[in-house]
């Protein structure tokens, strides 16, 4: 979702919580977006979630219920995190 309009230099949000300043529209990778939580994992990549074989919401709704607190935006990093941190695994 990036903007004709969008002024450059512009900050850009990849999947797994990557982020980075980019120039113009052909600098920013495939599956990047203007906005954090909208990044798509490109075809063939992979999420750190795919490693709990867990899709994103299925990871948020079980640290929710469990009482964790986190914005709906978050890395799939930090879901990871807190998902570890859950299950007492602390071996990052």
């Amino acid at each position: 979702m990036t903007h004709e309009s969008q002024k450059w230099p512009a900050w850009h949000y990849g999947p797994n919580g990557e982020s980075g300043v980019f120039n113009n529209l052909d600098e920013v990778p495939e599956g990047w977006a203007d906005t954090p939580g909208h990044a798509s994992t490109p075809e063939g990549k992979k999420s750190v979630l795919d490693d709990f074989g867990v899709t994103r919401d299925e990871a948020l709704a079980a640290l929710t219920k469990a009482g964790v607190k986190l914005r709906k935006n978050v890395s799939d990093q930090v879901i990871v995190d807190a998902l570890m941190e859950l299950s007492g695994d602390d071996s990052k």
